[in-house]
């Protein structure tokens, strides 16, 4: 493996660099010996998320495809042994298998039999959220409803999958947006009886795309007209977050969290990313707004992008809070009709291209944390900044991997 040659073009770089990670992930147990905080059956750091990029890869290359089904091989037996979410266990198996058929009949069987697995785990959380609105108890926690952890993640895939249990889902999704009376007071039912960080005030509701109420939105308007409620959700929704925007230091801005009731207001989390931050929420409003909206969510984009990149409080490259996200994001807008962000896009594709490290075992290392780690997955890994690469130099018209990203 070598340094990619120096090039002018942003995209055939992009193109030079993601082949370069791709030899570097095909064999799976090559991987394993490499990565840092490994879970097999995951999209966030493990086979299921790395079989994405070979998914990506196969419609050109015939040995992309036998390794996209070495680590969908590799993922499976660890299904089992995790926590079913969009993101873990039979539900990410189930979105990568899904994104790798290339004919008919492909994965059928496994995807049968992981389907119901999934449809399985959507009706426990279903059953458990009916039974918990119905007594007028609020939510305790984000995990039970947002995309890494809960409803609108395995909402996702079934969408995807045509699965009529989505109409469950998105029917649960859509009661828990009314409004709830806590303290005698009406909120919005995404309200959380608990505090978002140690130390903090009780009760808060939570705004990132990730984990919080702003990943309903793409959600249930990729899904509108299929049951009732759809566009009023979407709506009130829609609204709060608007109505939530912060006039910060460079600009329109979103917190990552609000407190209440003790109204200690928005809970500081200086970062601009996919999972929480202005990226998410302006990428999820331009969605579902109308053209004043639309024009907020853009702006505000336009302004996060133009302060310093410290006051982006990025921790890497990656796709869930690093540069490969915040590209994604913004491809997604401009392919959206934002074209004020051309610019903008392909200067993220530079800086993501500089960050490359050949030298390193799989091309980009995770600095989260103090020491840097060598990750292979999609979500916090060198395969999600891989994609992010491809997409931006191909373009998203044939691509559905972001889906899970809400994007």
């Amino acid at each position: 493996m070598t340094e990619p040659t120096p090039l002018t073009d942003p995209r055939t770089r992009a193109t030079e660099v993601a082949t370069d990670i791709a030899t570097r992930l095909a064999d799976p147990a090559a991987v394993v010996d490499h990565a840092r905080s490994w879970q097999p059956a995951s999209l966030g750091e493990g086979h299921a998320g790395i079989a994405l990029l070979f998914a990506e890869l196969a419609a050109d290359d015939p040995g992309a495809r036998r390794a996209a089904h070495a680590h969908i091989t590799a993922a499976a037996p660890g299904v089992s042994n995790q926590h079913p979410s969009l993101f873990t266990g039979a539900p990410a198996l189930a979105f990568a298998a899904d994104r790798a058929r290339r004919g008919p009949g492909d994965y059928d069987r496994l995807l049968t039999r992981l389907d119901e697995l999934v449809a399985d785990r959507a009706r426990t959380l279903i059953n458990a959220e009916n039974e918990r609105m119905a007594a007028g108890r609020p939510l305790t926690e984000t995990s039970s409803y947002d995309l890494i952890n809960g409803l609108v993640g395995l909402g996702v895939h079934l969408l995807n999958r045509d699965s009529p249990v989505v109409r469950d889902v998105l029917t649960c999704l859509v009661a828990m947006t009314e409004p709830v009376r806590v303290q005698g007071v009406e909120v919005p039912g995404w309200w959380v009886d608990a505090p978002p960080a140690p130390g903090l005030p009780t009760g808060h509701f939570n705004l990132g795309l990730a984990h919080g109420v702003t990943g309903l939105l793409p959600l249930l308007v990729r899904a509108r007209g299929t049951v009732p409620g759809l566009d009023e959700a979407i709506e009130r929704v829609r609204t709060w977050l608007a109505g939530l925007r912060l006039d910060g230091e460079h600009g329109t801005c979103w917190p990552s969290h609000v407190t209440w009731p003790d109204e200690a207001g928005p809970v500081p989390h200086e970062i601009n990313a996919w999972c929480y931050g202005t990226a998410g929420v302006a990428h999820a409003l331009q969605l579902s707004s109308d053209p004043a909206g639309t024009d907020l969510a853009v702006g505000a984009m336009r302004s996060a992008l133009a302060a310093p990149r410290e006051a982006w409080g990025l921790v890497d490259s990656s796709l869930c809070h690093g540069l490969a996200g915040l590209l994604t994001v913004t491809q997604t807008m401009v392919e959206n009709g934002a074209t004020a962000l051309q610019d903008d896009l392909d200067a993220l594709a530079v800086l993501l291209l500089d960050a490359f490290e050949p030298e390193s075992p799989f091309g980009y290392r995770y600095t989260y944390r103090a020491d840097p780690q060598d990750r292979a997955g999609f979500l916090e890994g060198v395969a999600g900044i891989a994609l992010a690469l491809l997409r931006y130099a191909r373009g998203s018209t044939a691509t559905s991997w972001p889906t899970c990203l809400l994007l």
